[in-house]
């Protein structure tokens, strides 16, 4: 059952685009690589595959699911360049995937007369993911295999690192060893590069060498088309949750018809002779609601405009966002180093996940009293912690870099808020003072009524939370002796002051400094009010003209504890909407 909006689509990197998402809207979210974000007529559509699944199961896992499962795939199958779906299963990530090529390896190798010993070789990338390189660090010390690692540095060029891989292949073959099987990325998650994969599969091919492209990132990030003479590797898997709008967990894995009678999945269970596919696919009860959502995603993918739109918008977001984000923080974007020539030149290195270079000189870095590494190690989850903000920081090679990921939903905006902060946070040391306010709202609030929500704000280690039905218009001001009715209206979007998400950032200042003071119920709920709407604000929810401006002066002891120690309190002056 395949569901979608039928109006037109919104434009990318609107409010309306961002709506068709479920995610928080309160959530700066340029990590949306990591683990993707499925849109509402998706999940829709899902619900509506389990309501039939539950209907009657037995007739779904006993008749209809591997036929169900074949007709998901087709998509697919014509996206990746195929004819058919006969080298294609579902699976549920890279790493089963990865995983089932090891456990088969001994096994196929036999079938060629190689007797598998430590002078048989499986090569790897050092920036492989790390779970991969777990699974081929176990496969080689049970099965008696050897590793090769090909140190990678980015930013590299495409001469250098195959050049380097050449001549690792050839010194192991000088040696009387044999590199028996070659996994590696299409795109790199940390940094997110794009490799010269079709290159290195053909130079592995030379060498007479197994091809394993983890492609967790390639589909719906870059055209990817497995008919291709320049790409056939013998075994390639890719994730579907991360960038093509699939629910989360769900890659497909492509296996070359030669390595079917071998290839099995890591957890056996319904084996069937001469039905590899099957294997896959009844590996034990799970939910299949995720795979079968497929034609529902790709469909809402066409109706946002479709893939070389949407991979167009985001690559090209990532470039400006980048150098928005470098700018600020007077740091540099990685970049390929090589020729004009070749094809991960410059900005071409990247699909739509940017890097940029922390500034290890900026002041919070510097004096962080665990160290600079402790210090940005941690940085991601503070941001998250605290700020809502979702990035990923990461050190490679000696250098510490962050990742950004540009989306559908994302504008160069969002960009700018988060450059804004990790400025903060690299040079002020934010992150430890207490006085900041971290605040996250649900999303059911409505800006503009005003209506019953819930708010939960903290300081340092102070919480607290209530619910609010009342309409500001009829609260007393607990920040001034007048009620609270609109002081005056906005008569221009430049008096909008933009604010970050989930942040609360201090332009008018007040101290308080024992949070321990009271409140009365009906302050508290006109404070909660204000925070819920500055932070809708910040999403662009409503337009300029529609906002007014309210004054947080001063807080009014009343009944209500706030618990938490002595700390300070800082306020901003916010833009609050009224209907007109």
């Amino acid at each position: 059952m395949i569901l979608v909006p039928s109006d037109q689509p919104p434009a990318f990197g609107t409010p309306d685009m961002r709506a068709q998402f479920g995610l928080d809207p309160t959530m700066l979210a340029l990590n949306g690589g990591g683990w993707g974000s499925t849109p509402l007529a998706v999940t829709n559509a899902r619900a509506a595959i389990l309501a039939r699944i539950e209907a009657c199961p037995d007739k779904f896992y006993k008749i209809t699911c591997h036929g169900e499962l074949d007709a998901a795939l087709e998509p697919i199958a014509r996206l990746l360049g195929l004819d058919g779906i006969d080298n294609l299963v579902f699976t549920a990530n890279t790493t089963t995937a990865v995983n089932s090529v090891l456990r088969s390896l001994k096994i196929y190798l036999r079938t060629i007369g190689v007797s598998p010993d430590e002078r048989c070789k499986i090569l790897y990338f050092s920036t492989g993911f790390v779970p991969v390189i777990n699974a081929i660090k176990h496969t080689a010390k049970h099965d008696g295999f050897g590793t090769v690692v090909v140190d990678c540095d980015y930013p590299i060029s495409e001469a250098d690192l195959l050049q380097k891989t050449d001549d690792i292949l050839s010194s192991n073959h000088a040696a009387g060893n044999r590199v028996v099987l070659a996994i590696y990325d299409g795109i790199t998650s940390m940094p997110g590069v794009i490799t010269p994969y079709k290159l290195l599969t053909r130079l592995f091919q030379r060498h007479g060498v197994i091809t394993c492209v983890d492609g967790a990132h390639m589909v719906g990030q870059v055209h990817v088309s497995l008919s291709e003479p320049e790409f056939q590797p013998d075994f390639f898997v890719t994730l579907l949750h991360k960038w093509l709008h699939v629910p989360r967990g769900c890659a497909v894995f492509f296996v070359h018809q030669r390595f079917q009678a071998t290839i099995g999945h890591p957890v056996v269970a319904d084996v069937r002779p001469g039905d590899w596919r099957h294997g896959f696919h009844g590996a034990g009860t799970t939910d299949m609601s995720r795979y079968l959502s497929v034609p529902s995603a790709l469909a809402f993918r066409a109706w946002i405009g479709g893939e070389a739109a949407i991979m167009a918008y985001n690559h090209e977001l990532a470039v400006k966002g980048g150098r928005v984000v470098a700018k600020i923080l007077e740091s540099r974007v990685m970049q390929g180093p090589g020729t004009l020539e070749e094809e991960t030149h410059g900005d071409a290195l990247y699909g739509a996940m940017v890097n940029v270079e922390v500034p290890m000189g900026a002041k919070a870095v510097v004096e962080a009293s665990e160290g600079a590494d402790a210090f940005l190690a941690g940085l991601g989850n503070v941001l998250l912690e605290k700020c809502n903000a979702a990035c990923n920081v990461f050190k490679h090679g000696e250098t510490w870099w962050i990742r950004l990921c540009a989306r559908e939903y994302l504008n160069e905006q969002d960009f700018r808020r988060m450059g804004e902060l990790l400025y903060d946070a690299l040079n002020k040391g934010i992150w430890n003072d207490k006085r900041y306010l971290k605040v996250s709202v649900e999303p059911q609030i409505d800006p503009l009524t005003l209506g019953r929500g819930r708010a939960r704000v903290a300081s340092g280690n102070a919480n607290f939370s209530a619910s609010s039905d009342a309409s500001i218009s009829r609260l007393s001001n607990p920040f001034s002796s007048a009620e609270a009715a609109v002081p005056r209206r906005i008569r221009s979007a430049k008096q909008c002051r933009k604010i970050g998400s989930g942040l609360l950032i201090p332009r008018r200042t007040i101290k308080n400094q024992d949070l321990s003071t009271k409140f009365s119920d009906t302050h508290f709920a006109a404070l909660q009010t204000i925070f819920n709407l500055a932070i809708l604000q910040s999403n662009n929810r409503v337009s300029c003209h529609e906002w007014s401006l309210t004054a947080l002066d001063q807080i009014i002891p009343g009944n209500r504890t706030i618990s938490g120690g002595n700390y300070g309190l800082e306020i901003e002056t916010y833009f609050v909407p009224t209907k007109t």
